[in-house]
């Protein structure tokens, strides 16, 4: 879109399953930048990381004929373009990072939220982008990151405090 047809309105970017693949990484290392570094450290390393994610999602922005892309979403609703999340998605995702060494399954986790597991994993995908049991994964995966780069734990114990119990799994 040129910027002079903008309205000002909210834009959101679906860049595709592909380049948030390629920038997925790339936001788990941004998540992990030491606070404990000097500021200086700390900020070119977020600045180079934030610019190889623009990098990769640039030519997403661009559209050859002028035209509004189908990926732009126009008019986006809610607070802050973002839509409120529903109380069984926010409950599931606060049980889910307080308690990710549980053996959840949705059955299990729709059960606590007070829901049916088809809605519940139908609302979920729907707000946060993922099941609720790839979420579990993904935030375990950031965690176990964490504790790794930022603690001197063995795999095997870093393994068992976000809910692997066996470290071939890490």
């Amino acid at each position: 879109m040129h910027p002079d047809a903008w309205d000002g309105s909210a834009l959101v970017l679906q860049p595709g399953v592909d380049i948030l693949h390629r920038i997925e990484p790339l936001w788990r290392q941004i998540s992990l930048v030491n606070e404990t570094a000097p500021p200086e450290v700390a900020t070119t390393r977020l600045i180079s990381l934030f610019s190889r994610a623009v990098e990769i999602a640039l030519p997403t922005l661009l559209a050859d004929d002028g035209a509004v892309p189908e990926r732009f979403v126009l008019p986006v609703r809610g607070r802050l373009a973002q839509p409120p999340i529903a109380r069984p998605v926010r409950r599931s995702v606060v049980l889910l990072r307080s308690r990710m060494t549980e053996p959840w399954t949705v059955g299990r986790l729709a059960a606590e939220v007070a829901v049916s597991r088809a809605h519940l994993t139908r609302v979920f995908t729907q707000q946060v982008g993922v099941a609720p049991m790839r979420f579990l994964i993904e935030t375990r995966l950031t965690e176990f990151t964490r504790l790794i780069e930022e603690t001197d734990l063995p795999i095997a114990d870093a393994s068992r405090q976000v809910g692997w119990n066996d470290a071939r799994a890490a």
